[in-house]
C-alpha cells in the first residue's frame, strides 16, 4: 500500500526560543548579530528532528493520500495508521471513485480518530467498513490531519508538549552548527554530533505502515 504525504500549513512558531538558544550560546542578549543566523538553524534543527524522530513536534497540517483502503493480506484492517505523531486530529476522510465523484467519511459516525495512542489511527465504526466503490487510480483517498505537541500551559489538551530532552537536543544541534559553518570541518568529520542522537533516540518512532 503506497502512501504520499503533502505539508498543508507549515508550523506557526518553533518549539524553541531565540532567547533560549543565545542563552545556551552564551551570548548576551543585546548582541543581535547573529540573530538571523540563529533563527534559521532554529528551523533547520526543528525540521532535521522531526525527520530523524518520525514525528511533528510542533501543530501542522498535512495531507496524507492512499493509493487504496488498509488490507492485512486479505482481511480489511478496521484502522489507518496515522504518521508524523503525536496526532491531534483528523480534519477530514475523502475519497473519489472512478467517475471522479467525491465522497466524505463522517467522523462519529463511520470512523473515530485515537489521538491516545503512540501512533494515531482512524478506527472503523462497530459494523461499519471501509467503501466497496471502485476507487480512482490516482491518490483516490486523502486524509487532511493536525499533527505536532501542543504547549499545555496554555491549552488544556491532552496532548503533551514538546518534551525537555528534544528541546535540549535541538540547542545541542544549533550550538554545533553555529560552531562549525561548514558541513564537514578538518577536526570533525562527522555532522552531527553523537549526544543529539543518543537524547533523541527514546523519542524515535518505528516507520509506520498502513
Amino acid at each position: 500500500m503506497s502512501m504520499k504525504l503533502k505539508l498543508v500549513t507549515p508550523p506557526a512558531s518553533e518549539p524553541i526560543t531565540l532567547t533560549s538558544v543565545k542563552d545556551h550560546l552564551r551570548l548576551d542578549l543585546s548582541y543581535l548579530n547573529d540573530d538571523r543566523v540563529l533563527s534559521s538553524l532554529i528551523t533547520a534543527a526543528r525540521a532535521y528532528v522531526e525527520e530523524y524522530l518520525g514525528r511533528a513536534l510542533v501543530t501542522q497540517t498535512w495531507d496524507l493520500w492512499l493509493d487504496g483502503w488498509p488490507y492485512d493480506n486479505r482481511p480489511a484492517k478496521s484502522h489507518i495508521d496515522i504518521p508524523l505523531p503525536p496526532l491531534q486530529s483528523v480534519t477530514s476522510l475523502t475519497y473519489w471513485d472512478v467517475d471522479s465523484t467525491e465522497y466524505t467519511l463522517t467522523e462519529g459516525t463511520e470512523f473515530t480518530v485515537d489521538t491516545e495512542s503512540l501512533i494515531g489511527r482512524i478506527v472503523l465504526d462497530y459494523d461499519e467498513s471501509w467503501p466497496t466503490e471502485q476507487l480512482h487510480p490516482n491518490n483516490p483517498i486523502k486524509i487532511r490531519f493536525v499533527a505536532g505537541y501542543l504547549d499545555t500551559s496554555s491549552l488544556p489538551v491532552s496532548v503533551d508538549g514538546v518534551p525537555a530532552p528534544i528541546k535540549h537536543a535541538m540547542r545541542l544541534l544549533i550550538g554545533h552548527w553555529h560552531a562549525s559553518r561548514m558541513a564537514v570541518g578538518v577536526d570533525q568529520m562527522h555532522d552531527i554530533p553523537f549526544g543529539v542522537k543518543a537524547i533523541l533516540g527514546p523519542y524515535r518512532v518505528q516507520r509506520w505502515w498502513i
